[in-house]
């Protein structure tokens, strides 16, 4: 019979204890955090020259990215009022409605980092406050693992996919390609 290592089969902490981390880094850190973050990738997206040299390809992803910034947005003041009204919510509810923030916030930097440069991004430093993050607020290994390998993941489908936009992008400009 297998036996798995008693990290992976602990039990998760009690609800007390895990709304407390919620509590601490999703609402009084995350929300906060996220609301300037949104704010600032609303400025750069819609009314900065910051994208204004973009050009061919590029120009086609960061419309998709923009498109799913508005997702993101809506999500994240869907998540704020939940998580501002936790403790009279379900503990369930509250850890899915963390667990799938962690996940689309994952998923959103890997298409920002796309856009940034792939594996020469500077958004890479946020990867690793993300993986904190997720240990951070959802302790149970259960959750954590799954998550933070699609959070690896995420990071490293970002680069491959900005090395393959850029390559796109030459040999589109190429004269000689077929």
């Amino acid at each position: 019979m297998v036996r798995f290592p008693e990290w992976i089969t602990r039990e998760r902490p009690d609800d007390a204890v895990e709304f407390g981390r919620i509590r601490v880094v999703e609402r009084n850190l995350g929300v906060p955090v996220k609301a300037f973050l949104v704010l600032l990738l609303a400025y750069f997206f819609w009314w900065s020259r910051w994208f204004d040299e973009v050009v061919l390809f590029r120009e086609s992803f960061l419309e998709v990215v923009q498109s799913f910034f508005l997702f993101y947005v809506l999500l994240n003041v869907a998540a704020g009022v939940l998580l501002m009204f936790m403790d009279k919510l379900p503990a369930g509810l509250v850890r899915e409605t963390v667990l799938a923030v962690c996940l689309v916030d994952a998923l959103f930097l890997g298409a920002l980092t796309v856009i940034t440069g792939g594996f020469d991004s500077i958004l890479f430093w946020l990867f690793l406050a993300l993986l904190a993050r997720n240990a951070l607020s959802l302790p149970h290994p259960g959750r954590q693992l799954p998550l933070n390998l699609w959070v690896t993941g995420s990071y490293v489908g970002a680069g491959f996919g900005a090395g393959l936009k850029q390559e796109m992008e030459l040999a589109m400009l190429d004269p000689t390609t077929p």
